[in-house]
């Protein structure tokens, strides 16, 4: 069950946590509290045909995730966007980003560096090439300086 959860895609395990949890309507609710539970929620594991409860305990161990990575599907749920996909690490508004062409520019850069084979795994790896020895930082950066701000 655990190494079929984890060859699906991000996405689909979050579908399939979602269907790990029934949600119903607390029996009890307090008067003398400010804030309500909207929801309350059941955990289960289907195994072939049978849907099988479990705590959330459980529940954790069985996946091996967090008790945030489920209380943060509990929460889609409550608000209803569970069946929306999540937008993490989508969006746009990287404002220290590297422009593509600054980035294509040290690679050039880069391509211009005396290289040489290593004798350890020539026999290996023959097309890998290191950057000679006597190169350090600053020598590389003094040269990038120079030839980007000449």
């Amino acid at each position: 069950m655990f190494a079929e959860f984890y060859d699906r895609d991000s996405e689909v395990q979050k579908l399939a946590f979602t269907a790990c949890f029934d949600a119903y309507k607390p029996l009890v609710t307090l008067c003398t509290t400010d804030k309500h539970r909207q929801l309350s929620f059941k955990s289960f594991v289907t195994v072939g045909d049978w849907k099988i409860r479990v705590c959330k305990k459980a529940l954790q161990a069985l996946y091996q995730v967090s008790r945030g990575r489920l209380n943060g599907i509990a929460e889609r749920i409550c608000q209803a966007t569970a069946a929306t996909p999540y937008r993490q690490g989508k969006h746009k508004n990287r404002p220290n980003k590297t422009p593509e062409v600054q980035i294509q520019q040290v690679v050039e850069h880069i391509g211009h560096l005396p290289a040489e084979s290593s004798h350890y795994s020539h026999s290996h790896n023959p097309n890998h090439k290191y950057l000679t020895s006597h190169l350090t930082i600053n020598k590389m950066y003094r040269k990038y300086h120079g030839a980007t701000c000449a």
